[in-house]
């Protein structure tokens, strides 16, 4: 199965350099009295009284092991027609990066200027990835687990630079601090930022050819 998946520019940066190999997206519904489960990565899972998981998969989660995702990104036309009648070349905000086309039906792109990834069809996608691994836990699961061990790979593999390190100072450890800046920079706005710890797919990936 193939998934259309929104990514900020720099991001989309991050995924060309190799350093962005996780993504988690929000799961905004749960059956009525299910909660999706940390140690179960099958599907929906009912919890007990005390916190644990009966393991048992009651719905099936929407992402699966060897699903592709194909990138939506920001993009604009330029020069249309110089390389042909109905042709145009896009160039890709993350990189600069240009690509010719020819003209189809359904093409959302207006000369010079920059159409949001959300709009951008299959076509016109650069990048696909395949996801490795799926789990779904509660956002803050990531936070807890770098600060208990001091190991800040997971912001890393959410495309935080690795220059980026612990400050040694008060509060949230420097490279979670950046991840939480850039989750809510993109969810806070829509009800689901950090302080609110909502429950996610966390998608692992590797980048393929199309």
């Amino acid at each position: 199965m193939e998934h259309p998946m929104l990514f900020k520019p720099d991001m989309v940066y991050a995924i060309l350099e190799g350093r962005k190999t996780q993504t988690r997206r929000i799961i905004k519904q749960a059956p009525h009295g299910i909660k999706p489960c940390a140690w179960n990565n099958k599907g929906w899972g009912l919890l007990n009284e005390r916190g644990g998981c009966t393991c048992k998969p009651v719905v099936g989660t929407a992402y699966h092991v060897g699903d592709k995702i194909w990138v939506r990104e920001k993009a604009k036309v330029l020069s249309a027609g110089l390389t042909g009648i109905g042709s145009f070349e896009l160039i890709y905000d993350a990189d600069g990066e240009r690509r010719s086309f020819h003209s189809g039906p359904c093409n959302p792109f207006k000369d010079d200027k920059w159409t949001p990834g959300i709009h951008m069809p299959r076509w016109a996608s650069r990048i696909t990835l395949e996801i490795v691994n799926v789990k779904a836990e509660p956002l803050q699961m990531m936070g807890t687990r770098a600060i208990d061990t001091g190991d800040f790979w997971e912001c890393y593999a959410e495309g935080i630079p690795q220059s980026v390190t612990w400050d040694g100072v008060g509060g949230l450890p420097t490279p979670l601090c950046e991840f939480v800046e850039l989750w809510d920079s993109i969810n806070k706005d829509r009800g689901f930022g950090w302080d609110t710890n909502p429950y996610v797919w966390v998608l692992e990936f590797r980048r393929v050819e199309k």
